[in-house]
């Protein structure tokens, strides 16, 4: 586990060599004859080798910190790996990005909630796919996810039969097109118990198997009401017991592997980055983008030493900033040949926000600026993964 002294304050970040999610679903990938740019966890070799089943659980915005303080007298103690990290950003487009793809944000180019598409020039939040001002459905202009991002998916590469087991909300959406592509097909539940139902029936099918399993409830409870909200607690509670109840009576010849895409804070404040009279935007040449923890700055010419005043009299207190290329050498995107849209989507400079602080480009009163827990930065919370590996 990396962790940045210079200029940041002991915040963590991914571990692509051999520690993070990204080198998760490389292992699973290499398990099934398939070789990505990025290494794997060498621990769970030994898992892999002799099991016809391999089944992954991800349980969106379940921390390190929350899983620890809820399976104690578990049976998932017995199971339970070293931590591994989150991608940055260490938000669902970006990590899910990566458990589908085995490579990192640096190369899908999935590196915000809000992207700006200049082929039709006009900003799009990725995973709905519509218009960020206004919420239209992208899809009206008749262009498909997968023209602007086209990724290899691990399903895709595979020796064995890979299946998708998603929540019913997920239906329909253009992202499934793209990093669902390469599954014998997508499958939908309504309630936990069902989750497990399929999940159940598709291990029984014959053959070798991949399965990917994904979870959104934690996550959307943290949002709402805070990670350790009673309501977000249960959520976690209820999920356990469910999982537990699924590995006493796992088909054999199975592992199964439960982590999560990130973790989560609760906020302590939501800077509005743009200023009263929106200055900002004065001095760009698209708003900004990304999201709460890290924002894309695109300057005009001419107007870099107003945005450096600026940001030393507005943001210093509760961001970070680098220039596009100092952003790159971090490597906090990952590491080998970057995908040519996402040089182009980091810009001029990038913003990471401070420890608890997000940074808006909205006003106070939006649906946003409401939500009590958040993600996407390097604080500890939010980058620490659980892993936990069960075999039968």
């Amino acid at each position: 586990m990396e962790i940045i002294l210079k200029n940041m304050e002991q915040m963590i970040t991914p571990n692509y060599k051999n520690g993070s999610i990204v080198n998760l679903a490389s292992s699973i990938a290499r398990r099934f004859g398939l070789n990505t740019s990025y290494g794997w966890l060498k621990e769970l070799d030994k898992d892999f080798l002799d099991s016809k089943n391999i089944v992954l659980l991800i349980l969106d915005g379940l921390g390190e910190d929350v899983l620890k303080e809820n399976i104690s007298k578990t049976i998932l103690e017995k199971y339970k790996r070293r931590p591994i990290t989150s991608v940055f950003p260490s938000s669902t487009e970006a990590a899910i990005s990566s458990i589908l793809t085995g490579v990192a944000p640096l190369q899908h180019g999935m590196i915000g909630w809000s992207l700006f598409i200049k082929e039709v020039g006009t900003l799009i939040d990725v995973l709905p796919f519509v218009y960020t001002h206004g919420g239209i459905d992208f899809r009206i202009s008749d262009r498909s996810f997968k023209e602007f991002f086209p990724v290899k998916t691990i399903f895709e590469g595979i020796n064995a039969k890979s299946f998708a087991v998603v929540p019913d909300i997920l239906r329909g959406i253009p992202i499934n097109d793209s990093l669902f592509s390469g599954v014998r097909g997508i499958n939908y539940f309504k309630r936990n118990r069902g989750m497990f139902q399929i999940l159940r029936k598709i291990l029984k099918k014959r053959g070798e198997k991949y399965v990917y399993v994904y979870n959104h409830l934690i996550d959307k409870w943290s949002h709402e009401k805070g990670k350790w909200h009673r309501e977000t607690t249960r959520i976690v509670k209820e999920l356990i017991r469910e999982i537990c109840l699924f590995i006493k009576n796992m088909e054999k010849d199975t592992t199964l592997i439960i982590s999560s895409d990130h973790g989560f804070i609760d906020v302590e404040k939501y800077v509005y980055m743009l200023g009263n009279k929106k200055e900002l935007l004065n001095l760009l040449s698209v708003p900004p983008f990304g999201e709460g923890s890290v924002r894309y700055i695109h300057l005009k010419n001419g107007k870099e030493e107003e945005f450096l005043e600026y940001y030393e009299k507005k943001l210093e207190k509760y961001s970070y900033l680098y220039s596009g290329k100092e952003f790159i050498k971090k490597g906090l995107l990952g590491h080998g040949v970057p995908r040519k849209e996402t040089l182009e989507f980091i810009g001029d400079y990038v913003l990471i926000a401070k420890d608890r602080y997000k940074l808006s480009t909205r006003h106070k009163k939006d649906i946003e600026t409401e939500l009590i827990g958040h993600h996407g930065g390097l604080t500890r919370e939010e980058m620490l993964c659980p892993l936990i590996v069960v075999k039968k």
